[in-house]
């Protein structure tokens, strides 16, 4: 499934996982400026593509052109579609990148292949583009992050194994914000590492605990900046996606604020219950 979170107005949408074209294995998300959804399903190897409603529009690629696909990215404007293929350890060409048009489903070009020298990739994991439109790639089996233009070009490269502070142990979600730095999480460190343009570690914060809480992580996967500068982290074992907001910013700014009244009280909406035709989560499996 796919959940819609409607934080302001305090409601959930769930899509995906009904009707003809039920989602196999979603991965990977990105929403373009425009509002659509692309959801890379691993099982179908394909993008399926939706509105802002969750409501299907079509789908893009297929078993022939994507190999374990793993992640997605599109560029602001919609137009450009990059399908990170992670290629497992049995294909030697398929650890690469494909690039379609967004709205028409053609196939462009492939950016990368197997191997470890400059746009080469090994095991490929997540993408994610910046306002300019370059690609950002975890090359998760070279401990590394490169960076594409939004033609495939090469552009940079930053990151290494190792175990001090900005190096990397297993990197795996990206995202990029509206001043061009680089937020990376790395499942094997538990921490979230916050990289300038140029691929300079800026600050990093996160642990591994097995008791819940703020900024402690069991296994950290996807992340994602939004207009506010508000950084949200997944983590797959305790279930929560933690939400951090930047220091300048005040509790009551951005889009996912909570409003103050004059008194001081919170301004909060009523629940909203779902559509009678909305998806209802379901049930959470235990431990055991």
């Amino acid at each position: 499934t796919v959940t819609i979170f409607d934080v302001p107005g305090r409601k959930f949408t769930v899509f995906g996982n009904k009707g003809a074209l039920t989602l196999s294995k979603p991965l990977g998300i990105d929403v373009s400026e425009a509002g659509e959804v692309f959801v890379i399903d691993g099982g179908n190897s394909a993008v399926y593509v939706y509105n802002s409603e969750g409501q299907y529009l079509r789908n893009i690629g297929d078993a022939e052109s994507l190999s374990r696909p793993v992640g997605v990215a599109v560029n602001n404007e919609g137009t450009r579609l990059y399908v990170v293929n992670n290629g497992g350890v049995s294909e030697l060409e398929k650890h690469n990148v494909a690039v379609f048009d967004a709205q028409t489903g053609e196939q462009l070009k492939v950016i990368g292949k197997r191997g470890s020298d400059d746009g080469e990739c090994n095991l490929p994991l997540q993408a994610a583009t910046d306002d300019q439109g370059n690609l950002y790639v975890v090359d998760g089996g070279n401990f590394r992050v490169q960076s594409f233009t939004p033609d495939g070009d090469f552009r940079m490269t930053f990151g290494k194994l190792g175990r001090l502070i900005g190096d990397f142990n297993r990197p795996k979600g990206i995202s990029v914000d509206s001043e061009g730095k680089i937020y990376i999480t790395d499942a094997m460190l538990s921490h979230m590492l916050i990289f300038n343009p140029e691929g300079e570690l800026m600050l990093f914060f996160g642990s591994y605990h097995n008791q819940p809480g703020p900024a402690r992580f069991k296994l950290m996967a996807g992340v994602e900046v939004d207009k506010d500068g508000r950084v949200y982290v997944v983590d797959q074992v305790v279930r929560k996606i933690d939400v951090f907001r930047p220091y300048d910013m005040k509790p009551d700014e951005g889009y996912l604020a909570a409003k103050m009244m004059e008194d001081g009280t919170l301004k909060i909406k009523p629940v909203t219950k779902p559509k009678p035709d909305s998806e209802v989560l379901p049930e959470v499996p235990s431990e055991e």
